[in-house]
Formats: C-alpha cells, structure tokens, sequence
C-alpha cells in the first residue's frame, strides 16, 4: 500500500499549475448523459445509483469505470438500509445460545444485526473510494466543481475574465 495522500486527479493539477499534470493519466472518459442502474436492482436501491451518479458528476469525477463500484455501493446500502428497517421492529437483537444443562454460553447476533454490521463495514469502504465523507473528499484533493469547467484549460477561463 502506497503511503501519503492519494494522486490528485490530472485537472486538479493543472488548476494548481503542477507539472506532474504532463504525467499523470486521466480520470477516464466521462458520460455525456449520467447512466441508469440496471434493471435486476432494486427500486430504492435503483434510486441510490442515480443519487450517486448525481453527486459524483457534481464533484466532476464520475467517469465510465467508476459505474460497478457506484452499483455496488447502492446495493450494498439498499441492504443496509433493509437490514436497519427490520432491526427496528424488533428490540431484539441478539439470541441467547445455551449448554446442555440450560446455563446461557454465549449470545448470537440476530441475522439482519449481523446483515447491518456487513453492509456497514463495506459502505465506510466504498464511501472512502468514491469520496463520499468530507474527510476523504479532502485527501481527494476535490473541490466540487461541474465537468465544463473541469475540461477547461484555467489559463483560458483566467484571461477570459472568468
């Protein structure tokens, strides 16, 4: 694993005016038209894709290789989400396992707890990945900006008075 921050995308370099904007690969090719999730997935987790598409493309990073990545975090917190929903009916979360002779020998997470916790560990992952929490927005170096200005060259957009 590398240490420091991560690379800062090749646009963010070039606003910056670094040299290593000559060198560094691009984020990917972007959609002209956010995508739509797949037909198999959930309505809600459906419209979770689409919210995250949303807020990608506002931050000006949602590229063509980023749509897996995005439809696993939706998915995976449309269970997280159920898992919640269910935990909610009940005060129950934990199932007592006994001995032979009735003494209680340990406690069993109820199966949507164990669901919930899952899910949980995967979203703080993807979150991190797609820089969905302000702190890895900032190790990102992202500022959020639309893709027109992204593309633009800064020199241009400076001495056009913009």
């Amino acid at each position: 694993m590398r240490r420091g921050p991560p690379p800062q995308p090749k646009h963010v370099l070039a606003m910056k005016g670094s040299w290593r904007a000559d060198h560094r690969e691009e984020l990917g090719e972007f959609y002209e038209k956010l995508p739509e999730p797949p037909e198999f997935v959930r309505e809600r987790a459906g419209e979770f894709f689409r919210e995250a598409c949303r807020h990608l493309d506002a931050m000006g990073v949602l590229a063509k290789t980023d749509k897996h990545a995005v439809l696993r975090y939706a998915v995976t917190l449309d269970r997280w989400y159920s898992a919640e929903e269910e935990l909610s009916k009940s005060a129950i979360h934990f199932h007592s396992m006994t001995g032979r002779q009735g003494e209680e020998k340990a406690a069993k997470p109820s199966p949507f707890f164990a669901q919930s916790a899952a899910c949980h560990e995967q979203l703080r992952q993807l979150e991190s990945v797609l820089g969905f929490t302000p702190a890895d927005r900032t190790r990102l170096g992202m500022a959020i900006v639309d893709r027109q200005a992204k593309s633009a060259d800064p020199m241009q957009a400076l001495l056009a008075g913009g």
